[in-house]
């Protein structure tokens, strides 16, 4: 079944000891998105992972539609927008 949109807060990797898992985490989610997403649909996240978010977002083809800084407590964090692209 597929789904218009995800919304997800994935782990910010402060407490993942092994970088490697947090790459794994990062990979599948949007290996997930990318198989249960609509055509043209989005995925919103909040995350201070900057550039593992948007390696994996253009590996699956992502086009990034909105990208905004914001401050979780004193954590400097992003809010991405992407959507599927064909």
């Amino acid at each position: 079944k597929e789904v218009d949109y995800i919304i997800t807060n994935p782990p910010y990797g402060i407490r993942l000891s092994y970088r490697e898992e947090l790459k794994k985490i990062y990979k599948y989610l949007f290996y997930q998105a990318d198989y249960i997403l609509d055509n043209n649909g989005k995925i919103v996240l909040i995350t201070p992972q900057k550039k593992l978010t948007l390696e994996n977002a253009n590996k699956y083809k992502f086009e990034l539609i909105h990208k905004r800084k914001v401050w979780n407590g004193n954590l400097e964090a992003y809010v991405f927008i992407f959507q599927k692209c064909d």
